[in-house]
């Protein structure tokens, strides 16, 4: 029925937003963190070691946070929230 259609492509937006776009966010901000890190004078290191441990605790407090949002707009501030420190790396990148 349209009922169960609606359902489950809701279940599925949910689902890309919890997972491919909350791990892309997430890889975003090991990156950021690794390039602020040498910015800041760190060993090149230390900077690796950050951006690779980052991502994997940012997917997951990411997806945690979108899935107990109650609506759309909610999830997508919260995604949005989370790509303002990942920007700037984006447009060195594209620069």
């Amino acid at each position: 029925t349209r009922d169960q259609m609606a359902e489950e492509l809701d279940s599925l937006l949910t689902f890309v937003l919890a997972a491919p776009v909350a791990l892309a966010l997430a890889v975003g901000l090991g990156v950021a963190l690794r390039g602020l890190t040498v910015a800041l004078g760190g060993s090149e290191a230390n900077a690796n070691a950050l951006g690779l441990l980052l991502p994997p605790l940012a997917w997951g407090l990411i997806a945690y946070v979108v899935l107990i949002q109650q609506r759309r707009r909610e999830q997508a501030l919260v995604l949005l929230a989370c790509a303002v420190p990942v920007l700037p790396v984006i447009v060195s990148a594209v620069l």
